[in-house]
């Protein structure tokens, strides 16, 4: 196995495990609706609705 490869795949078992640990926080589901409204508003600014 090349090394490239090697750390390819530990990369990747790095990222699910962060993302594993910030989705089953309590408070994640209130954080990403308020940066999703944030930029949908931003976007609906921009469009001038």
């Amino acid at each position: 196995m090349n090394l490239d490869k090697a750390l390819s795949i530990g990369s990747a078992i790095v990222t699910v495990a962060m993302v594993t640990v910030i989705v089953s926080h309590p408070t994640s589901a209130s954080i990403i609706r308020a940066v999703g409204d944030a930029f949908s508003g931003s976007l609906r600014a921009a469009m001038g609705k």
